[in-house]
């Protein structure tokens, strides 16, 4: 079997590379599931802040809710936009003659 100590110290240092070998695998699957782990806490976190700054945005008072307040509101640009495009859209409706051919099918 082991005829020499050069043997031994090559059968040990073969089984010494063999162990960390298993060890280095063994330490990169963890570190591969930590990191996995680590990223859907902070995910979930994460999702939970930005829901929390968006929930108090849209409370009464909150900044989110204040701008659209005074983007609706009566002097607000939406408010406008949106009043315009509507009319717009009416007045053309009655211009393009549309309304008169529903009447001349009624009678």
């Amino acid at each position: 079997m082991i005829e020499t100590y050069t043997d031994l110290v090559v059968i040990v240092l073969a089984a010494l590379a063999v162990i960390l070998t298993v060890l280095a695998i063994f330490i990169g699957i963890l570190s591969i599931w930590g990191y996995r782990a680590m990223q859907t806490a902070a995910e979930k976190k994460a999702s939970k802040a930005a829901k929390l700054i968006i929930a108090r945005s849209l409370d009464n008072g909150g900044e989110l809710n204040t701008m659209v307040k005074e983007a609706l509101g009566r002097d607000g640009d939406l408010f406008k936009s949106l009043q315009e495009d509507i009319f717009a859209g009416v007045l053309q409706w009655e211009s393009s003659g549309f309304e008169d051919e529903e009447e001349e099918e009624e009678t």
